[in-house]
């Protein structure tokens, strides 16, 4: 699978990038050049690269200054408020695809400065076995960069999370098969970082797939299960596989939306704490949290927590 892409050379318009990275080699210039340095030694020749003959699909052409893009493959741009107009289009990079800073890494002075920091901070404290592990720098393809790319555009993900989820394949096919199932992507995405990822990097070969999220997500939907339920599930996916819907009705996980008989749970355990509720009444609103928790104990965490929650600040009132 690939993607081509490309502009049109007889349609294209001229145009002026300007390409911006940090403005210094290293992240403290001043503590890198001593009392004596000279900062100006640690500047970054390459902080603003101009290409002055760029080519732009001309759809652009009458959009106002200002105006902000992600140029596929990229990265994120604007056009500049005071230069750009149509005749002379100029476009200034705010966010690049990946952090390049990485790449400054294996330079000497950089690698001098961070040995320094390095020993200066052992010698305040006692060495960990985490630090103790090499560290293992990430290296990402084009292909995920792309990928991650289309997650932002077509799902509305956090760069961040599309950047997680594109550093194993396992990952974007479970995303993908959630989505062709009919699940929500941001929630499926969440559930993938928070939930499975450790699954994924312990066992290497999960024991349910996408549509699996899928029917779980249409659960929380339904109000059969709550949100916390449904991380129950995924771990009992985790460990045994199974059905979702088998997984609920086998542990009796079926969200207790019953106003009425959430009310009765409420009001015994107003009965049982009656300081607590006059000391909320009199503005100690934080102890609606205490409240909820009992409610919870006693529902078997049950019960609808947005139901719960109005429910209550009705009791108290």
């Amino acid at each position: 699978k690939g993607t081509i892409h490309w502009v049109s050379a007889e349609h294209s318009l001229r145009c002026e990038v300007r390409l911006y990275e940090r403005l210094f080699n290293v992240a403290d210039p001043d503590g890198a050049a001593g009392e004596a340095g000279d900062w100006r030694k640690f500047l970054n020749p390459d902080s603003l690269i101009v290409l002055p003959d760029a080519r732009i699909e001309p759809s652009v052409k009458n959009d106002p200054a200002g105006t902000k893009y992600q140029f596929e493959r990229q990265g994120y741009f604007c056009s500049d408020i005071v230069l750009s107009k149509p005749g002379a289009l100029v476009f200034n990079r705010t966010v690049t695809l990946r952090d390049t800073w990485a790449k400054h890494t294996n330079e000497p002075v950089k690698r001098d400065v961070e040995a320094k920091q390095r020993a200066d901070s052992r010698a305040l404290r006692p060495a960990s076995s985490e630090e103790a592990r090499p560290r293992v720098p990430v290296v990402r393809t084009p292909q995920q960069d792309a990928r991650a790319l289309e997650l932002v555009s077509w799902y509305k993900l956090s760069a961040k999370d599309a950047d997680v989820l594109t550093r194993d394949a396992a990952s974007v096919r479970l995303l993908d098969e959630a989505i062709d199932a009919g699940a929500d992507a941001r929630t499926i995405s969440n559930w993938i970082i928070n939930e499975v990822s450790p699954e994924l990097r312990e066992a290497g070969d999960l024991k349910f797939g996408g549509a699996q999220l899928a029917a779980i997500a249409k659960l929380v939907v339904s109000g059969t299960i709550s949100s916390s339920g449904a991380k129950t599930v995924i771990e009992q996916l985790s460990a045994n596989g199974g059905e979702p819907a088998e997984i609920v009705e086998r542990l009796g996980m079926h969200q207790l939306n019953d106003a009425n008989e959430i009310a009765a749970v409420i009001a015994e355990v107003i009965e049982a704490n009656p300081a607590k509720a006059a000391e909320y009444r009199t503005g100690r609103t934080g102890l609606l949290g205490f409240f909820i928790g009992q409610v919870k104990t006693k529902t078997g965490g049950r019960a609808n927590p947005e139901l719960v929650k109005t429910l209550l600040e009705r009791a108290l009132q």
